[in-house]
């Protein structure tokens, strides 16, 4: 079978709209209200069952080496930093690459402190959300109902403790992937009628209106309004995707962005976390254009590495 441009396209879209939302603060709620859920219910709509060690043993290798590569290529920016600046901030960021936090805006009570690692946390929160799926769809006929229950339970855990390696952010995206599996299997978004497509995109706008949704700090103002908007600010990227399937030059620079999605958010994250806008001096005005450069130029230099094009299995 050929490959589906249109989802590429959605992930590369994705991925600008999260560093655009990184870097800036116009726009954030919009951007938060689907930009995660949407790399979820992606994932969700082309799940395949596998056995549960095979699954757990090519996702180590997809998704935890990237993760642990990129904290490598961070705590040394900074170790050299702290040998510069002659202080310490070494250790802070081996906490944060083993504590994989995405944030320290938690509304936990235990462990809300733990110094963050950043974007990256959305790789760990994947690797247990796609391996806890695949074991509850191999072992339950409720394989929906148990995915919002054990979602509900993790969004509810992480209001007393922020448990590490990102566990609390993967269990409670279960819901958005197992949304994307029923996607799939209700043939949307082609066979579902336009009217539904309206009203969740309306529940979109209504959800970025007067809610707010952060997957990271697993935060929703008001929980079903924000799944709803979720998938109404997915199917609004999809309708933007097939637009964009008509141009000549701009569906390729972002289906490349999408199919090599798991390397730009590493890239983007060195951006971040060992900011070389200030080491060189960049006035911060420019820090979106300089993000964007930052991410294509460092993607090409890794995909003429061998290391690292394995690792992030660039294209």
């Amino acid at each position: 079978m050929s490959r589906d441009i249109e989802f590429d396209i959605m992930k590369g879209i994705g991925i600008l709209l999260m560093i655009i939302g990184h870097q800036t603060p116009y726009l954030t709620n919009i951007i938060y209200s689907f930009h995660m859920p949407l790399f979820f219910i992606i994932s969700g709509y082309f799940f395949k069952p596998a056995p549960v060690a095979l699954r757990f043993k090519n996702d180590f290798k997809r998704l935890i080496q990237p993760y642990l590569f990129t904290c490598l290529i961070i705590t040394i920016f900074h170790s050299a930093i702290s040998i510069i600046k002659q202080e310490d901030s070494f250790s802070r960021w081996i906490i944060a690459s083993i504590y994989g936090s995405g944030t320290t805006a938690h509304p936990s009570i235990f462990f809300s402190g733990i110094p963050m690692i950043g974007a990256v946390w959305f790789l760990l929160a994947m690797f247990w959300c796609r391996n806890t799926y695949n074991i509850i769809y191999q072992r339950s006929k409720r394989t929906p109902l148990v995915c919002i229950l054990i979602s509900l339970s993790a969004i509810m855990l992480h209001k007393l403790v922020s448990l590490p390696f990102a566990i609390n952010q993967g269990l409670s995206a279960l819901i958005f992937y197992a949304i994307g599996v029923e996607a799939k299997r209700l043939g949307a978004p082609y066979n579902i009628k336009k009217r539904y497509h309206f009203l969740l995109l309306a529940a979109w706008i209504a959800a970025f209106s007067v809610s707010s949704l952060s997957m990271v700090s697993c935060t929703y103002k008001y929980l079903p309004l924000d799944i709803l908007g979720a998938i109404g600010g997915t199917i609004a990227v999809y309708y933007l995707a097939k637009a964009v399937k008509k141009t000549k030059y701009v569906k390729k620079v972002l289906a490349y962005i999408g199919i090599n999605s798991l390397a730009f958010l590493c890239i983007h994250l060195i951006d971040l976390d060992a900011p070389t806008f200030w080491v060189l001096g960049i006035d911060y005005k420019f820090r979106v254009l300089y993000g964007l450069f930052f991410c294509f130029t460092i993607a090409f230099i890794f995909s003429r590495i061998k290391l690292t094009q394995r690792i992030y299995g660039l294209s």
